[in-house]
């Protein structure tokens, strides 16, 4: 279903809860939204602005499916998953030490802003699923222009690096949760028991979490709310 956000794409997902509710006040629907500050405001819209009485609905933030994912996968809690500023002063302490691929970047630790730049450029890559092994043999067959290459290939090494280093470490962070929930889905009784699941409210997603979405819908009956305006 696309179209604007307001008033679209919001009367459009009441419709829709409204009907499945219909004549089953009962079936579980589930919807999915990118933050809690909009599950918050769909819940207010339902309960408080359109006063409707719902059971079984339930609103899960993305980080919370891939933490309830997880959970049904492991039998536990998902792990501890660190922030960016875990990442830029762990960075910060190899570019100090010298690990491979950090010889292009030394001084960077020390200048203002510095690792927490490089390390949002490592996490973009890593989270449009780039592999570095691919790529760096794509520099060597010459399909960059030599100074590109030169620059794109410390970025690289500095990313197997990183994801090496991360791997022995038991480091986690919010891409990893997303890779294991996504595994998961196809074998989910926790969303085979929803009769419908609702996307609603994003526009922007990195690879990881589109093939987190994608594995929902091609295993579960799923309507996607897309914010779309046509303009000429």
């Amino acid at each position: 279903i696309l179209g604007p956000f307001h008033p679209h794409l919001e009367d459009a997902l009441v419709g829709e809860i409204v009907r499945f509710k219909a004549d089953d006040p009962l079936r579980p629907l589930l919807t999915v939204v990118p933050s809690d500050a909009l599950r918050r405001r769909l819940k207010t819209l339902l309960s408080r602005e359109l006063r409707l009485s719902l059971l079984n609905l339930h609103f899960l933030t993305f980080h919370q499916l891939s933490l309830r994912l997880f959970a049904e996968a492991n039998g536990a809690l998902a792990p501890a998953v660190h922030e960016d500023l875990f990442f830029e002063e762990a960075l910060r302490h190899m570019i100090r030490a010298g690990q491979p691929g950090t010889a292009a970047f030394a001084g960077m630790e020390d200048r203002a802003g510095g690792c927490a730049a490089l390390w949002q450029t490592l996490r973009d890559l890593r989270d449009a699923k780039v592999d570095s092994m691919v790529a760096l043999e794509a520099l060597r067959e010459g399909h960059f222009s030599e100074k590109t290459a030169e620059r794109t290939s410390d970025l690289l090494t500095l990313l197997q690096t990183w994801l090496s280093f991360c791997h022995a470490q038991g480091i986690e962070d919010h891409s990893n949760l997303d890779k294991l929930a996504t595994e998961q889905v196809p074998l989910s009784s926790f969303l085979s028991q929803f009769e419908q699941i609702f996307y609603y409210g994003f526009y922007d997603l990195t690879q990881i979490q589109v093939d987190l979405v994608h594995a929902v819908a091609r295993n579960f009956s799923t309507t996607l709310f897309f914010p779309l305006l046509q303009t000429t």
